[in-house]
């Protein structure tokens, strides 16, 4: 469930990104019917469906466009989940990091940032990635390696 406080930010977003046509002002009847239709959303999946349709859509989207860009963020991200946990696991045993839930959200949304025909060769890709680079780093003596996290925000 998302609080109203992050739903203010997310609305915060779309406002800054249609200004001046998509406008919530102190319409608090207005942000009520907004805020029942996406108070049960993942704050992170809603975020990520704020995102796609800014970068896909000219016009603001609907109540109705925003929830279907959601729902079919969330069917992408639970397809997807079992290929990442699995190559999440071997980043682990290889980087000699525990599992940890929020690393693992961390890669879910940087892989949703591709299309969705490639999403699973870039998640196979980043696993390939990482193990070299974390063999690379070994190589060269590094002992400032970056955790998983780190490495999946800015090292790649």
């Amino acid at each position: 469930m998302i609080s109203r406080e992050s739903f203010i930010s997310i609305l915060q977003r779309l406002e800054i990104a249609y200004s001046p046509k998509f406008q919530f002002g102190n319409d608090q009847t207005k942000f009520n019917l907004w805020y029942d239709m996406f108070s049960d959303c993942d704050e992170e999946g809603l975020m990520c469906a704020v995102d796609k349709c800014i970068k896909e859509n000219e016009f603001a989207p609907n109540i109705a466009a925003l929830m279907r860009c959601y729902k079919e963020l969330e069917s992408e991200r639970a397809d997807l989940a079992e290929t990442i946990k699995n190559q999440y696991m071997i980043i682990c045993s290889i980087w000699g990091e525990k599992y940890n839930l929020e690393t693992l959200r961390e890669i879910q949304k940087f892989i949703l940032k591709f299309p969705k025909k490639v999403r699973k060769i870039e998640m196979v890709e980043l696993t390939h990635d990482a193990v070299s680079f974390k063999h690379d780093c070994e190589a060269r003596g590094r002992i400032d390696i970056p955790t998983i996290k780190e490495y999946i925000q800015g090292e790649r």
